[in-house]
């Protein structure tokens, strides 16, 4: 008897609106696959790279974090899986993401973005770098 394949999935979170739906897809397909979910909170210590991607760097990181892991822990009570909650503080999100999916063993990357600003998000420069695939969910159609 073969063994079955367990597929490590993260959910790249990043506070933006929709976010939701993409919640409900990943853990559709962490069920599907028989998968682990893991959700990474992304937080950018650089102003630049926050102004340029629309974050909001008024409130303090623990404020942001906070407010996430609540809001995460919401959405948890709608599903069956039960997925961790890891936080990445990155000025490199290329290479800290990399990093932190090799260390937990992840083979598929799930990250949202809305279509008006792909020339803005990290989908391009995630595509480009990382060493595992990415699937792509347009936060706009699901709205």
């Amino acid at each position: 008897m073969g063994s079955i394949v367990r597929d490590n999935i993260m959910l790249m979170l990043q506070g933006v609106d929709g976010e939701y739906s993409l919640f409900q897809y990943a853990t559709a397909l962490a069920k599907t696959l028989n998968g682990k979910l893991t959700l990474v909170h992304v937080i950018f210590n650089q102003k630049e790279n926050a102004r340029v991607l629309n974050v909001d760097i008024r409130s303090s990181i623990s404020d942001r974090e906070r407010a996430i892991r609540q809001k995460i822990n919401e959405w948890r009570l709608s599903t069956d899986i039960m997925p961790e909650i890891e936080t990445l503080l990155t000025d490199n999100i290329s290479n800290d993401l990399q990093t932190l999916l090799e260390q937990r063993k992840i083979n598929l990357l799930v990250i949202g973005h809305h279509q008006h600003l792909i020339d803005y998000s990290l989908t391009p420069l995630l595509i480009k770098t990382l060493c595992i695939p990415v699937l792509i969910y347009p936060l706009d159609k699901y709205n």
